[in-house]
């Protein structure tokens, strides 16, 4: 009886990969492959965003949403509890390191931060606080309006904001790529570096009324990779891996992004950081035990390319991992449940349904 050949492993994931459109607006609201000759095809290397803010002082009545009492502080000492409570942590403006939006308690920040709108009503800062605290609470009509009001007056961050609002037609606000765009210039020029990715999205698919440029896209995605932003770090390594963007094809460069994206937890750059290991590509030593690793890290985050690979392994016994075929099939089971063609032809290679 012939031998029966080896499962495949998937090589990075990239720009040409199904729904890669979609995937980069989401991202701006994640990333891309092909396959590589041999028994031993790995998947190609991949990359995502966020949204944003509240009212003026009529809106007073809608921040007191049942926050504990606060005692009346002086309005430079209100700016300060309200930027503990609720600043966005990419905002250069702001006091202290900033609150990630599902970190944020939002009935605390409402109170404190209605409080600080009352004694500093025109204070976009406190504006942008406030509409990230509302939108934590699920207020998102509440939360553009006070993007807009803070916007208005030139803040970064609350233009970039009120762009994935548009971006995204939430807030009661019409879907409109057009004023997205513009808002991500505005903030991209004061050095915002979520809106210069954002941006760079756009122009890499010609999207908002912008022509396709991927060379403006890698300029835009080398400022905010500069600044530490995890997915432009993976969509830089992307373009330096496939010689993109006007830049020469570096595997060592790509490498080295993709390391800084996955040591930030992004699981695309871990699954594309784990391909280079496998293959020895990009400079590095060949080494399947790193490799399982980080598919380890990215399966562990639902993403099933990593599931997939790190199924080979253990079907295989490879990467410091003893054989194990009942763990190889579970996680072809959760990558063929998000749709990956390849485990799902290995459950059935596997006599399994």
């Amino acid at each position: 009886m012939p031998e029966e050949a080896p499962p495949r492993m998937c090589i990075s994931y990239c720009h040409d990969s199904p729904g890669h459109q979609d995937r980069l607006l989401v991202l701006a609201d994640r990333l891309h492959g092909e396959g590589v000759g041999g028994a031993e095809t790995v998947l190609r290397p991949i990359r995502r965003r966020r949204i944003g803010l509240l009212a003026a002082a009529g809106a007073v009545a809608g921040m007191l949403l049942a926050g504990p009492a606060i005692a009346d502080p002086s309005p430079a000492a209100a700016i300060t509890e309200c930027d503990r409570l609720a600043a966005d942590p990419d905002d250069p403006n702001r006091e202290g390191p900033g609150v990630a939006l599902d970190k944020i308690d939002a009935p605390s920040a409402i109170a404190s931060c209605g409080q600080a709108l009352v004694r500093n009503p025109n204070n976009p800062r406190v504006m942008l606080n406030l509409g990230r605290a509302n939108e934590r609470a699920g207020r998102i009509d509440e939360a553009a309006r006070l993007f807009k009001l803070a916007a208005d007056q030139g803040l970064a961050a609350a233009q970039f904001h009120l762009g994935v609002f548009y971006q995204n037609g939430a807030g009661g606000l019409a879907k409109d790529e057009r004023e997205a765009v513009r808002l991500y210039k505005l903030a991209a020029e004061q050095g915002d570096p979520d809106a210069q990715f954002n941006l760079g999205i756009f122009y890499e698919l010609g999207r908002g009324g912008l022509t396709k440029d991927e060379r403006k896209a890698a300029s835009l995605y080398k400022l905010a990779a500069e600044q530490g932003v995890a997915f432009a770090q993976f969509h830089l390594g992307e373009f330096y891996e496939n010689g993109r963007g006007g830049l020469a094809k570096d595997e060592r460069e790509a490498a080295r992004l993709y390391k800084l994206a996955a040591d930030q937890g992004m699981p695309e750059a871990q699954f594309n950081l784990a391909v280079f290991y496998g293959l020895g590509r990009g400079g590095l030593a060949k080494d399947e035990r790193e490799a399982a690793r980080l598919d380890k890290l990215a399966a562990e985050q639902g993403f099933a390319r990593a599931q997939y690979n790190l199924g080979v392994f253990y079907e295989n016994g490879r990467g410091g991992l003893a054989k194990d075929e009942g763990e190889a099939a579970r996680l072809y089971r959760l990558s063929a449940q998000q749709g990956n063609e390849l485990a799902k032809q290995n459950l059935a290679r596997l006599g399994i349904r």
